[in-house]
């Protein structure tokens, strides 16, 4: 009988969708988090994805599990880096969490195209002929 395998990518994450909430920050609990982090590797994770927590608290996890670590802002050291989209175009003007860097502005561009397209059907600019499909008076059906 074949054996199955499940693959796990598990996320330390701080927060839900609502909160950002900062975890690891005294002896404790980031002992904790870091005997969670191994328990996880043990178990079978592929990775483990780490946010929300101090540096050197995900540098000590990577040095201490087998598995790749990939850090959403939490320190350079991790096997990888990950940053959703939405932040890394700066597509959300109102939420920007410490670990996010915006390498545009995403929100302010879709903003002017959008005003400039409201602009050309206001004014009657869009469409243009080249955007239109044109029949034959004749070959319209009627």
């Amino acid at each position: 009988m074949d054996q199955m395998f499940t693959s796990i990518l598990y996320s330390l994450d701080g927060g839900g969708l609502s909160e950002f909430l900062w975890q690891g920050e005294d002896q404790e609990s980031a002992n904790k988090i870091l005997e969670i982090s191994k328990k996880i590797a043990d178990y079978g994770a592929f990775a483990l994805v780490i946010e929300a927590v101090p540096s050197d608290l995900a540098d000590k996890i990577t040095e201490s599990i087998n598995i790749p670590t990939i850090g959403i802002g939490a320190s350079r050291n991790c096997d990888g880096q990950i940053l959703v989209t939405d932040d890394l175009i700066g597509l959300n003007e109102e939420f920007k969490p410490k670990f996010v860097k915006n390498y545009d502005n995403f929100a302010q561009r879709l903003h002017n195209a959008v005003k400039c397209y409201q602009s050309d059907v206001i004014n009657k600019k869009f469409p243009e002929d080249q955007n239109l499909t044109n029949y034959k008076a004749n070959k319209v059906a009627k």
